[in-house]
């Protein structure tokens, strides 16, 4: 028997590829992913043979009809996309259009143009000019106070939604960039058990419907360069309604100081038409950087001069890669129109269909009395595959799905089988342990997609053991082998441990933790209940991890739900 055993492990350890080890019933997730020394009467079919034998003094009857399960492992943050999202929320680039060409928002409120809000405060700096009293200077600072408010307002706004468009666009082409490391499987179960435990050999039944998916999302270079290149532009943007800013805190300046040297010289004097010239200066500039062209301005000793236009600015400003065309967004721009076609997401399908008969006995050896299992099971494997380009996907499927799917995928009827041992010590620390060892899928195996990739089921052995009482039970498992996702997921080797406390029977409360060896940070809380009256059954379990709430997509990087129905007897 030690010798078998140890063939078995070795056979098992070697195997390059297996599927994940999980359980399908509420009890084993609820307590850890626990289960080779600790099922349910139903689920030691599926989950450790050997258990019916080990176990049949307890139960005559049992059946499990049905259990529902649905699973999502995003270890590596697939989904992990909601700071990217909110920066877009924040970011409204209809608002940039509104302050820069000017309207009615949908509450009724207008906006003056960025065009009309430069042009009131260059009128106001002129009645600074044109100003001979002390009444009329006022007049003209209030005005120019203003308008220099609004347009203030005007320019923060701006800035505010291109550095937010900024930010939005950066944590994408970061988050897009990480992607093709960043595989996401999904899982959905359906299915049915009996079990007849009987002195002798016991049997079990058991018949489900696993469907997995997994998804590979792929950017291409061209398209990360695209959004690199829409980041250089909003940024020039940016520094384009900075300009415009400064020059406006500039006239403002200078206007405040001519309005001190009017009050401390007067009108007339050298120092108020020094300042009066600084201020006239400031408005040229202004106007130049605003209206598209140069702007000549006179000086109080009758001087000339010109302020140079630099070829830019917010409301016709064409930016070096095309992105912002007078003023705008260009989403017309050949880079934007095809953006996505090369990118793409590869996804893989494989939906299981599996019947399964148990059969196990007890033996004696030297004295010691153990169990053993075995439960050949048939399968009926369809296995999906195809990549599809992100901006084109709707036409690759076209106006027939099913015939879209039919056309990708490929269908196998295999067989398997899966061996358990177990061994129980009564009177212990007032309860019975229980050691359990089990190998499921022994036979390796390779399946072919249609589009030619090799998807592998392997062997995957797992160890555990229970202390189970009149009111509790205490369970631990361990996979031995590392087991590799179908093709898209995150490997894994689970550890876990799970308890339960049993009223009775009529009502159960379970809790356990999960973790996978094979990942850093893949701590996972579980936990569930049962209302048994009269051996008939509702069982529900959770499974997450236990980070915040506030970061909903850590939480469920690995989680899931099961339900079901049951009888006992």
């Amino acid at each position: 028997m030690k010798k078998t055993l140890l063939t078995l492990s070795v056979i098992a350890a070697s195997a390059a590829q297996a599927t994940p080890f999980t359980g399908n019933d509420a009890k084993s997730n609820a307590m850890g992913n626990t289960g080779v020394a600790s099922a349910a009467s139903f689920s030691m079919g599926q989950f450790n043979p050997a258990l019916l034998a080990a176990h049949a003094d307890q139960t005559r009857f049992s059946m499990l009809l049905p259990s529902a399960k649905f699973a999502i492992d995003d270890s590596y943050g697939f989904l992990a996309t909601s700071e990217v999202v909110e920066n877009f929320d924040n970011t409204d680039t209809n608002e940039v259009q509104l302050q820069v060409e000017g309207g009615t928002r949908d509450d009724g409120t207008t906006v003056i143009s960025l065009e009309a809000s430069v042009q009131a405060t260059i009128d106001a700096s002129q009645q600074f000019e044109d100003a001979s009293t002390s009444e009329e200077l006022q007049v003209a600072a209030e005005a120019l106070a203003d308008s220099n408010t609004t347009l203030d307002n005007k320019i923060i706004s701006i800035r505010t939604e291109l550095q937010n468009l900024e930010i939005a666009i950066n944590d994408t082409n970061n988050s897009l960039s990480e992607l093709e490391d960043k595989p996401l499987s999904i899982m959905a179960h359906l299915g049915a058990a009996m079990a007849l435990p009987r002195d002798g050999i016991s049997f079990a039944f058991h018949l489900s419907n696993d469907t997995t998916l997994g998804l590979k999302a792929t950017v291409g270079d061209n398209d990360l360069n695209t959004i690199s290149l829409a980041v250089s532009d909003t940024v020039a943007y940016t520094g384009e309604a900075q300009d415009i800013t400064g020059l406006s805190a500039t006239v403002s300046e200078k206007a405040e100081a001519t309005a001190d040297a009017e009050a401390e010289f007067g009108f007339g004097t050298p120092e108020y038409q020094d300042a009066l010239d600084e201020l006239i200066i400031a408005t040229a500039a202004l106007e130049a950087e605003t209206s598209g062209s140069d702007t000549n301005y006179t000086l109080s000793d009758n001087s000339t001069g010109t302020e140079t236009y630099d070829g830019n600015n917010v409301e016709t400003y064409t930016s070096a890669n095309g992105f912002y065309q007078n003023g705008q967004f260009n989403s017309e721009l050949s880079a934007v129109q095809n953006f996505g076609n090369d990118s793409s997401i590869t996804v893989v399908g494989a939906n299981i269909v599996e019947f399964g008969v148990s059969a196990a006995r007890n033996f004696e050896y030297m004295g010691e009395t153990f169990s053993v299992g075995v439960t050949p099971k048939l399968q009926s494997l369809t296995i999906f595959e195809d990549t599809l380009t992100f901006s084109n996907a709707e036409e690759e499927i076209g106006d027939d799905p099913e015939a879209y799917f039919s056309s990708n995928t490929k269908s196998y009827f295999t067989g398997n089988v899966d061996i358990g041992g177990a061994m129980t010590w009564n009177n212990v620390l007032r309860g019975n342990v229980t050691a359990g060892v089990v190998i499921k899928d022994l036979i390796p195996q390779t399946f072919e997609s249609e589009s030619g990739s090799e998807l592998n089921i392997g062997p995957k052995m797992r160890i555990g053991g229970a202390h189970v009482t009149r009111w509790t039970t205490l369970a631990a498992d361990l996979d031995i082998t590392e087991n590799q996702p179908l093709k898209y997921g995150a490997p894994t080797r689970y550890f876990g441990l799970g308890a339960e406390f049993n009223a009775y029977n009529w009502f159960t409360l379970r809790a356990g933790y999960r973790n996978n060896l094979s990942l850093d940070d893949s701590h996972v809380v579980s936990t569930g209940f049962g209302l048994t009256p009269w051996g008939v059954g509702f069982d529900v379990s959770t499974w997450f991890k236990p980070k915040s709430f506030d970061n909903w997509e850590e939480v469920i990087q690995d989680a899931g739900v099961v339900a079901q129905f049951s009888m006992e007897f």
